[in-house]
């Protein structure tokens, strides 16, 4: 990928939970999602390749399914057609490292290329959240501490959806349970995988996801390696965001599902030592505790947040990055 990237002029846009690197192409779903229709056309490639399984990037497929691509290849060992572009022209049937390897041995491109300077530009255009508390912040400081070699399982949703908007360490390995909105079993994962492993293992979960999943707690095998922070916004805070939903009547009863419950009992029935944050000066002070690996305790970090703030501030930051395109 390096060598593809680097000597061979190659874009490569990695979604987070491949685990690779970014590079030079980070937050491409912002860039898409803030680009006016100049800029994208320029950003529209002529061959895609594709390596893996579902992305993460909604604004990615709509790109790629709006631009008209000549040619789009998917690379497959099993020969499964799944074509989430709906664009696609070619199955290769070959395995990642072969196909890869083949490629990078073309000589280098001595020749400067514009489409790949568009996408560098593009992605170092967009710039890292700077929000007041709400999930964003809370999301942002828990990342920026996040230890080497450590676990990061994300839920679905809204958790792995701003996720993207940071870096995280090449260390650190992820995972997150994809393709049934939020009713995803992420919690009971980073149970099972906490228990079989000696990493520091960490969820970032919000409060729908986590209590959907919450008997998984109701178990033995409690690693103190456990980490769970929750953000309880009082309910589907991704809900707020999505345009037709955010102004349905039924949006806070049967959509974002309201309510006022929080985790802290039925954690610490479990023998959670449990933290609580409900402004950015409790939450600086519970993450060194919470990130630290001494301790004979798993632990839960519960932040309240207000929804209404949260979807403000998302709604800023992608404003504030459209402004800085102008």
């Amino acid at each position: 990928m390096k060598t593809l990237s680097g000597e061979q002029g190659v874009v490569v846009l990695a979604d987070q939970l491949s685990n690779i690197p970014a590079g030079e192409y980070p937050r491409f779903d912002a860039v898409l999602r803030t680009a006016g229709e100049e800029e994208c056309r320029e950003l529209v490639p002529e061959l895609v390749i594709t390596l893996g399984g579902h992305i993460v990037s909604k604004r990615l497929k709509q790109f790629i399914r709006r631009a008209g691509i000549k040619e789009l290849w998917q690379i497959t060992p099993s020969g499964e057609v799944a074509d989430t572009f709906q664009s696609l022209t070619d199955i290769i049937r070959c395995d990642h490292y072969t196909f890869l390897h083949h490629l990078a041995q073309l000589p280098p491109e001595k020749k400067k290329n514009p489409f790949r300077e568009s996408w560098k530009n593009a992605c170092a255009a967009v710039t890292l959240p700077e929000v007041p508390f709400s999930d964003l912040h809370a999301t942002g400081a828990f990342l920026r501490q996040l230890p080497e070699e450590a676990a990061l399982h994300l839920a679905n949703s809204h958790a792995v959806y701003l996720a993207q908007l940071f870096s995280i360490p090449p260390t650190v390995h992820l995972f997150c349970n994809r393709g049934t909105n939020g009713i995803e079993g992420s919690l009971s994962t980073t149970v099972g995988y906490a228990a079989a492993s000696e990493k520091l293992t960490f969820l970032l979960t919000g409060d729908l996801s986590f209590f959907y999943d919450m008997n998984g707690l109701w178990n033995k095998h409690l690693s103190p390696n456990l980490r769970i922070l929750v953000n309880n916004n009082g309910g589907g805070g991704i809900f707020h965001t999505l345009p037709g939903l955010n102004a349905s009547e039924a949006l806070n009863e049967y959509i974002a599902a309201a309510h006022s419950t929080d985790a802290r009992t039925w954690a610490e029935q479990r023998g959670f030592l449990c933290l609580t944050a409900r402004n950015a000066e409790e939450l600086q002070q519970q993450l060194p505790l919470f990130v630290n690996r001494k301790g004979d305790k798993p632990i839960l970090l519960e932040v309240f947040t207000s929804m209404k703030v949260n979807t403000e501030q998302i709604a800023s930051y992608y404003q504030q990055q459209k402004n800085n395109r102008k």
